[in-house]
């Protein structure tokens, strides 16, 4: 008999947990002050089967990153509510939610604004000419902006431990592909580099 193929997993750090996404359904564990884990597990139909058009390419690839945002958004918003101490723990507010919202779009657009147009701006004031040069300058300062920015937020401590829970993903996914037992030994012995990883995807883009 045929081996059934492996569920495809992928997931991101959260603050002080990890969220992981497989089909059928979402899990994330935080860990709280005290502690103890916070799980929570939520099932979950993509999209774009649910709406069939938005299964199309083109369609499916923006619906997808949307979907993930909105995602990503919300299990950020309740690790941290989980993450807070027992006095400080409280039912986030509606206004509160769309507000978190808010500043996830002006990311994003921040985000747009300083790896792409910011190298352009600064290539054009170079003055260099022909399509090759242009690129190849364009591309060296997005990298060392994009490189530049990563070094800054790791000083942040807060941001070095979700750094460090987004390695103990990737350690976790391999050990899973692996098909090995998950148990810390298994997962410790794995690389915290991963080729699905999203920041590897954006430094590709960049």
């Amino acid at each position: 008999m045929a081996k059934a193929p492996q569920a495809l997993v992928g997931g991101q750090a959260v603050i002080e947990g990890v969220m992981m996404r497989a089909p059928g359904g979402v899990a994330c564990a935080v860990r709280r002050p005290d502690g103890t884990i916070a799980v929570r597990y939520d099932e979950h139909v993509p999209f774009t089967k649910k709406v069939k058009p938005f299964g199309l390419p083109i369609l499916r690839g923006a619906a997808t990153l949307v979907e993930a945002m909105v995602l990503g958004t919300s299990t950020l918003m309740w690790s941290a509510e989980e993450s807070a101490k027992e006095e400080e723990r409280r039912e986030t507010k509606p206004w509160e939610k769309i507000g978190f919202g808010a500043v996830t779009v002006l990311s994003f657009a921040f985000g747009l604004f300083l790896f792409f147009w910011v190298p352009l701006w600064l290539t054009d004031l170079t003055g260099v000419q022909g399509r090759a040069t242009y690129n190849l300058v364009d591309g060296v300062f997005r990298l060392a902006i994009f490189f530049l920015y990563l070094f800054l937020i790791t000083r942040w401590g807060e941001m070095r431990r979700v750094f460090q829970y987004h390695g103990a993903e990737h350690k976790t996914i391999h050990a899973w592909e692996a098909e090995l037992p998950l148990t810390v030994e298994n997962v410790k012995a794995q690389t915290t580099l991963h080729p699905r990883c999203g920041t590897t995807f954006l430094v590709v883009v960049v």
